[in-house]
């Protein structure tokens, strides 16, 4: 099951307008209304590892994946009125979420304004709780987007029972330089801590974790 945030500008942003005008082949022009704005966004996302994969055909709120007439096929295991996929299929689903990550695009008028929506920081880890820990790392320093480093080493330090495996973070070359030699030290200090100069190597190496952390049958 797959949860995120909406994503929020990291600092106060005031939009600045602009007028266009839509051509036709006909007719007069259309003018329209833009709004431009540049600015350091924050986000988070979860992964439930039990239930990657599962459908239900239980008739509750949020819970009914599945018609009433659903025939399960050859593939799926079947318990009650859940349905899971093997778990190698299960494993290939969490991957490929999180695998994309830095090559996310679109949307954000990309065509026309080249704007970049792949994340330039990201942390990731495998804990044994549904609480969003990483959620309040993202802060504003002197009007400048940061990360609070402080309480990313708190975070890790005061829930080091429910980590599962390491904390890999990556942060690309040129997006807040200030962070790279205080998280090269941080990686230093704690065993817990992987960090790369590119996400691209952080979520690969995270997700080289994936298969050790999905359960043989979901809960």
């Amino acid at each position: 099951m797959l949860k995120n945030s909406p994503l929020i500008s990291v600092i106060p942003q005031r939009p600045v307008e602009d007028f266009g005008t839509f051509s036709r082949f006909e007719g007069n022009p259309v003018p329209y209304e833009h709004e431009f704005y540049s600015t350091v966004f924050k986000g988070i996302f979860s992964l439930d590892l039990t239930n990657a994969g599962v459908f239900l055909k239980q008739q509750r709120a949020g819970r009914q994946n599945l018609p009433e007439d659903f025939k399960p096929t050859k593939d799926l295991t079947v318990k009650e009125s859940d349905f899971w996929l093997s778990k190698e299929a299960r494993i290939k689903r969490v991957k490929d979420v999180i695998e994309v990550l830095p090559h996310l695009a679109g949307g954000a008028m990309q065509a026309r304004h080249l704007t970049r929506v792949a994340p330039s920081l990201v942390v990731l880890g495998t804990f044994k709780t549904a609480s969003h820990l990483f959620s309040h790392l993202a802060r504003e320093t002197k009007g400048q987007p940061d990360l609070h480093l402080e309480a990313l080493k708190e975070t890790i330090t005061k829930h080091k029972a429910l980590l599962v495996g390491k904390v890999f973070i990556g942060l690309e070359k040129g997006f807040m330089e200030h962070l790279e030699q205080a998280l090269k030290e941080l990686s230093k200090e704690l065993a817990e801590v992987e960090f790369y100069t590119n996400v691209f190597e952080a979520v690969t190496e995270f997700s080289k974790t994936i298969t050790a952390v999905v359960p043989d049958t979901p809960s």
